[in-house]
């Protein structure tokens, strides 16, 4: 997945993204928020959002924080279900 930095808010921590899957053209702005949460972490903002192509598309929240020189970052997806069975995850994001 390839990510665009596109817009920085200085004043409420934020900045929005555009985030789009390797071989696809399509992009959907993500919102995320340094310091959320706890010092430290990157939240990303569970929201519906348009994407480049129209459609609307739903962005799931997650908390990340990078742990820095070593190019690893874990992340954590709080459950959004709405039938009682969790969908969490952990995430861990690798850098090359």
């Amino acid at each position: 997945m390839r990510r665009l930095i596109e817009r920085c808010a200085t004043g409420t921590s934020s900045f929005t993204r555009n985030g789009q899957t390797v071989g696809s053209p399509v992009t959907n702005p993500q919102r995320l928020t340094v310091n959320s949460g706890r010092d430290g972490y990157t939240r990303r903002t569970a929201e519906s959002v348009v994407d480049s192509a129209g459609a609307i598309v739903n962005v799931r929240e997650f908390y990340a924080t990078g742990l820095r020189g070593m190019g690893i970052a874990p992340a954590y997806r709080p459950s959004n279900s709405t039938n009682g069975v969790s969908n969490a995850s952990f995430i861990l994001s690798i850098n090359q």
